[in-house]
């Protein structure tokens, strides 16, 4: 009897101490998370990635943590020995790998590395992935610009044309705010329509 009290005591031990380290897991988590969204926002993006690292030691499946690891990898720089690109891309990767749908903006970064960087350069690739960002998001203006340099790189004007009017129409108001740093990208698209424009007829 007293062995049989001893086991079910020690169950309810290891059943209580596994769900209690789930529940502390899955907070920790939480936190970490949340504090690398926060530090890539304010541009502290070494210890964003610090944060991601946490999170993925505790989850290495963490759609989430690759994701805002991947976006700060985007953002650094490490020395020629480390390819903070390449990290990028990877994590990129692993959320589409473990989610497909996770958003619209993946995709869209994935697609620049391939259309931006030289050594990673697949028009192919950065064709079909700017193609899904604005199959799950219509209204990713950025999408619709990142895919306008894509043909014009391939110097197909009518469709660079287009997409560049589809990411003026697109844009998120705040990024017109004459007081908005983001003034900037709505002259550079508009430049950049401008310049297809000029070069369509040149072509002609």
């Amino acid at each position: 009897m007293k062995r049989l009290t001893l086991v079910v005591f020690l169950m309810f031990v290891m059943m209580f101490g596994v769900m209690g380290g789930q529940v502390w897991g899955q907070d920790d988590i939480e936190y970490h998370l949340n504090r690398s969204k926060a530090l890539y926002d304010k541009n502290d993006y070494f210890e964003a990635i610090n944060e991601a690292n946490i999170v993925l030691k505790l989850n290495p499946n963490s759609v989430d943590a690759y994701y805002y690891r991947g976006i700060a990898s985007d953002r650094v720089y490490y020395n020629k020995d480390r390819d903070a690109t390449a990290e990028a891309l990877s994590d990129y990767n692993m959320v589409i790998k473990l989610n497909k749908n996770y958003n619209s903006d993946v995709y869209l970064k994935r697609g620049d590395i391939y259309l931006i960087y030289e050594r990673f350069r697949d028009y192919n690739k950065a064709l079909s992935d700017f193609n899904t960002a604005i199959k799950l998001d219509p209204k990713n203006w950025l999408a619709y610009y990142s895919r306008g340099r894509l043909y014009r790189d391939m110097k197909k004007w009518d469709e660079a044309i287009a997409d560049y009017f589809a990411a003026l129409i697109n844009i998120d108001l705040k990024w017109i705010n004459p007081n908005d740093k983001g003034r900037g990208y709505y002259e550079e698209i508009s430049g950049a329509l401008k310049f297809a424009i000029y070069y369509k007829r040149m072509s002609k």
